[in-house]
């Protein structure tokens, strides 16, 4: 897996045919820069109810930039994700995990490419939970930088929310989503939007990852929160389920 700073050097030599995905229309939101203290803050993973039919994690889009850049520099030599207000932010009626009003924070590693590889985290309208992060990669302006770094960025997901996991299973994870992801390409015709079942769903103490990709829209890694009922509920509609070690 490759540095930011060498993987933009890389990616800026490639040819950009095309923007990524379609621009969608909401409200622009803004949010409090991250403090000092967050950094050495421990990630509470504890799932909390959040409004009527939705599930949060119990730490902030600030607490998430902290522990994630604590992981990435462990491994990378260096801080990834910028602070909260240099996120793009629109706020949308409703969100996959939640029919109510949510403000999507999505981050992009340089602007001036809108092809790279992005993250994106689902906050309630007015709250400082978390009901989900997506890592997302636009298979349509595939490279293979564009897709290592869409994977370093899935590690480092996987690294920040289950710290306890190996390198090796960490990857073994990210694959076998990867390859459901793909695999259910010519039977999955609906885009990332609400009501979303996963196909195939590990999880861990409340920790859920699946993967997503439909014609027309991004390959999606996901992390959720997920309780047991949560659990009983996907099963019924389709969705194996595999705890993780």
């Amino acid at each position: 897996m490759m540095g930011r700073g060498w993987a933009v050097v890389a990616l800026c030599l490639l040819v950009l045919l095309c923007a990524c995905g379609t621009q969608e229309v909401g409200e622009e939101e803004d949010t409090p820069p991250a403090t000092q203290e967050q950094a050495s803050k421990p990630l509470d993973t504890s799932v909390i109810q959040g409004r009527e039919g939705e599930l949060d994690f119990a730490f902030s889009l600030e607490d998430w930039i902290a522990a994630y850049n604590v992981q990435y520099q462990e491994g990378m030599g260096e801080a990834l994700l910028t602070p909260p207000e240099t996120w793009s932010s629109l706020r949308f009626a409703t969100a996959p995990h939640s029919q109510q009003e949510t403000v999507f924070y999505e981050f992009l590693a340089d602007e001036r490419m809108f092809n790279l590889p992005t993250m994106t985290v689902y906050v309630p309208q007015g709250g400082s939970c978390v009901q989900e992060i997506t890592v997302n990669f636009d298979d349509h302006d595939y490279s293979d930088a564009l897709y290592e770094f869409y994977q370093e960025l899935c590690f480092y997901t996987v690294k920040t929310l289950r710290p306890e996991m190996e390198a090796e299973q960490i990857r073994e994870l990210c694959q076998a989503l990867d390859d459901v992801a793909y695999g259910e390409l010519r039977l999955n015709k609906q885009r990332y939007g609400s009501d979303v079942v996963p196909v195939l769903l590990y999880h861990k103490d409340g920790v859920g990852f699946y993967s997503h990709f439909a014609l027309g829209d991004y390959v999606r890694l996901c992390a959720i929160p997920v309780t047991q009922e949560r659990l009983a509920e996907y099963a019924q509609q389709g969705t194996e389920l595999r705890e993780l070690p």
